[in-house]
């Protein structure tokens, strides 16, 4: 059980900053920043997320992914009985446009 807030006028605050990790479990907390409630970054797998109250901002994200075409996988996250108030999104998958190359 976490209670994690930080000022609305911080930016660029998240609250749980999850990279290269796996079997990981968020439940029955409270998370208020002023970025992402939880972001979950490159080589992550089996995040469980649940009954996490969120808000204000950007909710649960996964990515950014894919930049200057990198190969990053995001596996196996599982959102359930959230609460989000005053966000931007809920949950969300953010990724980098393909680049394609021409002969």
């Amino acid at each position: 059980h976490l209670k994690i807030t930080a000022p609305q006028e911080s930016p660029n605050t998240n609250g749980i900053d999850i990279s290269a990790s796996n079997r990981l479990y968020i439940y029955d907390s409270f998370i208020g920043t002023d970025d992402d409630c939880v972001a979950i970054n490159e080589f992550s797998s089996y995040i469980n997320i649940s009954r996490i109250m969120c808000g204000p901002e950007h909710g649960i994200n996964i990515g950014s992914l894919g930049k200057d075409g990198a190969y990053e996988t995001v596996e196996e996250v599982h959102v359930a009985d959230c609460t989000f108030t005053g966000t931007m999104n809920g949950a969300r998958i953010k990724t980098w446009k393909a680049r394609i190359r021409k002969p």
